[in-house]
This record gives C-alpha cells, structure tokens and sequence, in this order.
C-alpha cells in the first residue's frame, strides 16, 4: 500500500506524462504508469479540471460524507406522535408509518404554515421507534 505522499508523487508523474503527450489515451498512460485506466481518467479529468496548479489538487481526497444527513426535529416527532394517537383513534387501530404518511399530507393542507415534516416511511418509521410507540423486533 502506498503512503500519501508516494500517491502524490504518482499524480504528478500522470501530469507530467499528460502534458507530454496529450493525445495518450488512458489506457496508454496507465500502462505506462502502473496502474488501473479508471484511476488514471479520474486524476486526469480531476488534474486537468482545476484552474490553479497547486499541491492540494495532487492530494487524496476526503471519503467522509460531504454533508451531515438531516435530523427530524422534536417538533416533527411530537406533530408524528400526536398523528399517531389520532388515527389509531379514528381507525380502530395502531396508525403504521403508512397511514401516518397519509395523515401528514392532511396535516399539511389543514396547516400550511406548518414546519417541513417528514415524508417518507423510513424516517416516520424510525421517529416511531424513537418515542417508543413502536418496540424494537426481538431477534430470535
């Protein structure tokens, strides 16, 4: 496994070899270079794609998650509860993650000035699970 900087000594042997000969194809380069023709496009395009030449752009970058996945507010979970109680009241029945989804949508067009709620299954799903209505599945 190679360190960073030796990766970083690779990139620039790819850019040194693309700015000698420009018509080389990725195949071409990667053969000459060692390694696999989708790791030499995806530096190439990346290389050839920023404006300013610096070290930063011969650097690896992050694989963390480029953003934080948005988090269902208390507001939202208790609107999901109050959802809950209501329409296992009107229905005869506990309210599941579908029928909340639909009652969501009536929310919405009684209170629309409401905040955003969610609106899919898995996320109603799981604020359920969160206030406890719905118990966690034994494994057997």
């Amino acid at each position: 496994m190679l360190s960073e900087h030796e990766w970083v000594y690779e990139r620039m042997r790819l850019h040194t070899l693309v700015k000698e000969h420009p018509d080389w194809g990725a195949r071409r380069l990667a053969h000459t270079l060692g390694h696999d023709p989708k790791w030499v496009a995806k530096w190439k395009s990346r290389i050839l794609s920023s404006p300013k030449l610096t070290l930063e752009v011969f650097r690896s970058q992050s694989r963390a998650p480029k953003h934080v996945p948005r988090r269902t507010s208390a507001e939202a979970k208790a609107i999901i509860g109050e959802l809950r109680r209501e329409l296992s009241e009107r229905y005869h029945r506990p309210a599941g993650a579908r029928t909340i989804q639909y009652g969501i949508s009536e929310y919405l067009k009684q209170h629309p000035n409401a905040l955003t709620l969610p609106h899919s299954r898995t996320t109603i799903y799981r604020a359920l699970h969160e206030l406890n209505f719905i118990s966690p599945r034994r494994r057997r």
